[in-house]
């Protein structure tokens, strides 16, 4: 009998935190940085009254990399 994915993990939700907390820690740095300068772009943008069209906002947005 095979099982759902949610049943398989079923009691292995802690796993993470007892066991992995710096990438846990890592990965909630990571989130926090990227909103903020997302944040950041947006309001330098607003500053110098640059219009974002909505395609704009999306891409910078979704962009992932803190890189480029």
């Amino acid at each position: 009998m095979s099982r759902s994915p949610g049943e398989v993990w079923q009691g292995f939700e802690d796993l993470g935190e007892k066991y992995f907390p710096h990438w846990i820690a890592a990965g909630h740095a990571r989130g926090m940085a990227r909103a903020t300068l997302v944040t950041g772009i947006f309001t330098v943008l607003e500053m110098r009254c640059v219009k974002v069209s909505d395609e704009a906002g999306k891409r910078i947005d979704q962009c992932e990399s803190l890189d480029n």
